[in-house]
């Protein structure tokens, strides 16, 4: 029982490191564009417009990857809604571990998608500062 126990400790360990990890690198990709948006300078026009371009093509290439991750997030949302607090209640006294076992699964897979989507979505949003930046760059050269 006691290594069962272990075993259990240790898959949930994993998995709050898991998320941690993707945590920290959401802050990190965000400390960084903070950093970005700090340091760009009007001469650095050729620079932003390569970096949009890169972050562009990045979002680009993983838009179809994201329509499936928010399809399945939205799968799982519809089939958590069947998972009432009586059914998982159920579930563990008549020690079906099969359901618990898929429901934790889901559960699981969910998070890691949706952290991944955010991920994503800072991406996006970086787009969208550097494209504000430049356009007023591009206004503040030809204002009087």
């Amino acid at each position: 029982m006691a290594t069962t126990q272990q075993s259990k400790e240790s898959k949930l360990d994993v998995l709050k490191k898991k998320f941690q990890g993707q945590l920290d690198d959401a802050r990190k990709k965000f400390d960084e564009m903070q950093k970005e948006i700090a340091s760009i300078r009007e001469q650095d026009r050729q620079e932003l417009s390569k970096r949009r371009a890169e972050i562009h093509q990045r979002v680009e290439e993983q838009g179809e990857r994201i329509q499936k991750l928010h399809y399945n997030l939205k799968e799982w949302q519809q089939e958590r809604s069947t998972h009432t607090k009586e059914a998982i209640a159920s579930w563990r006294q008549k020690l079906e571990v099969d359901k618990l076992r898929r429901r934790a699964e889901r559960a699981e897979d969910s998070a890691v998608n949706a952290l991944y989507i955010a991920m994503l979505d800072a991406d996006a949003a970086e787009e969208a500062v550097l494209e504000a930046i430049s356009a007023r760059i591009d206004f503040e050269t030809v204002s009087p």
